[in-house]
């Protein structure tokens, strides 16, 4: 089992290796109740991760352009 931190982007991520998928839906029941939170199984390989500044602003612009754009559409 190894733990890897990815500091790639804005984002804080986190990658677990060799787990179960009960090992999983355990960590899943502990974020229940931290919004924003992103869990992902796959192949043993558990990956946490909360979006940063960067992915907020990101976001925020593109639900803008789409609101802009359905209403100039509509």
């Amino acid at each position: 089992m190894t733990t890897t931190a990815i500091p790639s982007t804005s984002d804080q991520r986190i990658v677990l290796s060799g787990r179960t998928w009960e090992q999983f839906k355990l960590i899943q029941q502990g974020f229940e109740d931290s919004p924003g939170m992103r869990l992902t199984y796959y192949e043993g390989t558990i990956e946490i991760v909360m979006p940063g500044r960067e992915h907020e602003v990101f976001k925020s612009l593109i639900g803008f352009l789409l609101e802009l754009f359905c209403g100039e559409r509509y």
